[in-house]
């Protein structure tokens, strides 16, 4: 049955399945969303209601974006903010060297607290010229810094994820996505 549905994947999303390097991992439901670290493991975030994507708010918990979907990662400058049912996703699959930081998250507008996240710290960094030499194998994360911040993790993580069925989260092979720039 696990061949069937593999073999049906692979016809939908061939690009996902063949690749054998990293995998790039970003939410689409991030626009108008804007997070910076203030000190250590405290964080800012701003969720601009003028956004043309709608509006995002947090119910003290996590950010939601109205009618959608909660906000499971929120990429800053320097950063990677993941909700708990993210953390718990990626906990399960044994990442090795990274960690998870529980963070303490203040909403700009309100100045409340919001409690659902915790940053994920990977401890190895990918560049454009080791792209395609690193070791895709096992459970990985890297953290990607061009003009932003990106977050690129091995093909288990990434099936893992997809099995989890975060609504808005995306992937492409390497930084296929990003360096493609906005017709992406």
């Amino acid at each position: 049955m696990r061949d069937l549905i593999l073999k049906a994947l692979r016809k939908k999303e061939p690009r996902l399945y063949d690749w054998n390097g990293p995998f790039h991992v970003w939410s689409n439901m991030t626009h108008g969303v804007d997070s910076v670290r203030l000190h250590d493991d405290h964080f800012e975030v701003y969720s601009g209601s003028e956004s043309a994507y709608g509006d995002v708010y947090h119910d003290g918990r996590v950010y939601i974006r109205r009618a959608v979907t909660s906000l499971h990662l929120i990429t800053g400058s320097d950063h990677f903010l993941v909700s708990d049912e993210f953390r718990h996703v990626l906990e399960q699959c044994r990442i090795d060297s990274t960690e998870f930081i529980r963070a303490a998250v203040t909403d700009r507008v309100t100045r409340k607290p919001v409690t659902g996240y915790s940053e994920l710290r990977p401890h190895d960094e990918i560049t454009l010229t080791n792209l395609n030499q690193v070791d895709a194998s096992g459970a990985r994360a890297w953290r990607c810094l061009l003009s932003v911040n990106v977050l690129l993790v091995t093909k288990s993580v990434m099936l893992a994820i997809k099995k989890a069925h975060f609504y808005g989260l995306e992937f492409a092979p390497g930084l296929e996505a990003f360096l493609a720039g906005p017709a992406a």
